[in-house]
Order: C-alpha cells, then sequence, then structure tokens
C-alpha cells in the first residue's frame, strides 16, 4: 500500500481541520478554510519570525461547557 503524501493528503487533512475549527469557533466550514495558513502566508511567517517579530496568535477557544445551548 502506498503512503499517500501528496496534495490531496493535504488537501484532506485541510478539511478536516476546517470542519474542526468550525466546531470549536461556531463558524461555517468555509470561513474556518479561509483562515487556514496557505503556503504564502507560511512563508511570510517564517520569514518574520526570522526578523524577530512575533507571530499574531489566535484568541484561545471558548471552553463549550455543555452542548444543551
Amino acid at each position: 500500500m502506498r503512503l499517500r503524501h501528496g496534495p490531496a493528503r493535504r488537501r484532506r487533512r485541510a478539511a478536516k481541520h476546517a470542519h474542526r475549527e468550525a466546531i470549536r469557533y461556531g463558524v461555517t466550514r468555509r470561513e474556518a478554510a479561509e483562515r487556514e495558513p496557505t503556503s504564502a502566508r507560511l512563508d511570510a511567517n517564517r520569514a518574520r519570525q526570522q526578523r524577530g517579530e512575533r507571530c499574531a496568535t489566535r484568541p484561545p477557544a471558548p471552553r463549550i461547557t455543555s452542548r444543551a445551548d
């Protein structure tokens, strides 16, 4: 069996992550996917880190205490 490490796997992983983030933050999957870092954004972040700048951190997710609401 061949391991899939290509673009299809990355897309699938990104979709799963977007879904989890959508549940966690109460946003649509598309919004969550749009916030996913693209390669250009990752390159920019890497360059910024090398210059010693802090990268913007996301606010912590609200803790879900009950599913009743």
